[in-house]
C-alpha cells in the first residue's frame, strides 16, 4: 500500500512539471511573434514616413522648377483669348512659381479691368498652363463729366469696357460735378443708392450732380423728376411713382416734378413745354 501511494504521489508531480514546462513555452512563442509584429509595423509607418516626406520634397521640387510648356484659354471670350494668350506668352518656357502667378494674374487686372474671377490653373506633370475668366456684368452705364463711359457692376466695382455692346436696357448714369479722386468706393456707394430708384421708377437716364448731391430722373415719356438733394430717396420715389400715376391720367406728357420742398412737405407738379 505504500509504494503504491507514492507511486501516485510521484505520478501527480511528474504531471504538474510538464503542464508548467509547456505553459512557458507557449508565453514564449507568444512574445516572439508580438515583438516580431510590432517591430514590422514600426518598420512600415517609418517606411510610408520616408516615402510622404520625400514625395513632398520631389513636389516641392517640381513646383519650384515647373515650366510652362502649353498655355490654354478657357471659358473666355473671343475676343480676350488671344491677347491673354500674348500676355503670357513670356512665361512659356521659363518656371513658373507662386510670385510668377500672382505677377500675371495683377498684369490681367490692371490691363483687362472688365474681367473677374481670374483662376491660373497648372498641371504639374503635363506643362498646361490654363487660364480662365469671365466677363463683368454690369449693372449701369456711367457717363463720366470728360464724356468718358464706364460701368459699375453688382459689386460696386467701375471699370471700362470700350468694346462692350450696351443694350437700352442698360440704366445710364450721367454724372456732373467734381468726382471723388480719392478712390471710387464712395461714387459707387452713391451710384448704388440711386439705383434703387428703378424699382418704383423705371427711367431712361439719371443725372447726378456728385458736388451738390443732386438727383435728376429722365422717364421715357420725357417727364423729368427732380428730387433735389438725394436724401430719403426711397420715399421720394415712392411718393413719385403715386404722382405720376395720377398725373398721366389728367395732363398731357412731358410734365416736371420738383422735390426741392420736399422737407416742408411740398412737391410741386409743373408741365413742361414739347
Amino acid at each position: 500500500m505504500k509504494m503504491r501511494n507514492s507511486y501516485r504521489k510521484a505520478a501527480v508531480s511528474f504531471h504538474r512539471k510538464n503542464k508548467t514546462a509547456r505553459s512557458s513555452s507557449g508565453v514564449r512563442f507568444f512574445l516572439r511573434r508580438c515583438t516580431g509584429w510590432i517591430l514590422l509595423i514600426m518598420l512600415a509607418t517609418l517606411l510610408a514616413m520616408g516615402l510622404t516626406k520625400g514625395s513632398r520634397y520631389l513636389l516641392q521640387a517640381a513646383r519650384t522648377h515647373w515650366p510652362v510648356r502649353h498655355i490654354i484659354t478657357q471659358n473666355i471670350p473671343e475676343e480676350f483669348r488671344t491677347p491673354l494668350t500674348a500676355l503670357a506668352q513670356p512665361y512659356e518656357n521659363q518656371p513658373f512659381t507662386k510670385q510668377e502667378a500672382l505677377s500675371l494674374r495683377k498684369q490681367i487686372e490692371q490691363n483687362y479691368p472688365m474681367l473677374t474671377q481670374i483662376r491660373l490653373k497648372r498641371s504639374l506633370f503635363s506643362g498646361k498652363l490654363t487660364v480662365s475668366t469671365v466677363r463683368r456684368s454690369p449693372i449701369a452705364q456711367l457717363i463720366f463729366p470728360d464724356k468718358n463711359t464706364n460701368y459699375i457692376d453688382l459689386d460696386g466695382f467701375i471699370y471700362s469696357d470700350p468694346s462692350l455692346q450696351v443694350t437700352t436696357s442698360l440704366p445710364r448714369v450721367e454724372l456732373e460735378g467734381k468726382l471723388p479722386s480719392a478712390s471710387h468706393t464712395e461714387l459707387a456707394d452713391l451710384i448704388q443708392g440711386v439705383l434703387t430708384l428703378q424699382e418704383d421708377l423705371p427711367f431712361s437716364f439719371l443725372r447726378m450732380d456728385v458736388t451738390n448731391n443732386t438727383v435728376v430722373l429722365y422717364m421715357p415719356d420725357g417727364c423729368r423728376i427732380d428730387f433735389g438733394p438725394a436724401q430719403h430717396l426711397k420715399q421720394k420715389a415712392e411718393r413719385a411713382a403715386q404722382l405720376m400715376t395720377l398725373a398721366r391720367g389728367k395732363y398731357a406728357s412731358p410734365f416736371m416734378l420738383n422735390f426741392q420742398f420736399y422737407e416742408e412737405g411740398k412737391v410741386f407738379l409743373a408741365q413742361q413745354p414739347h
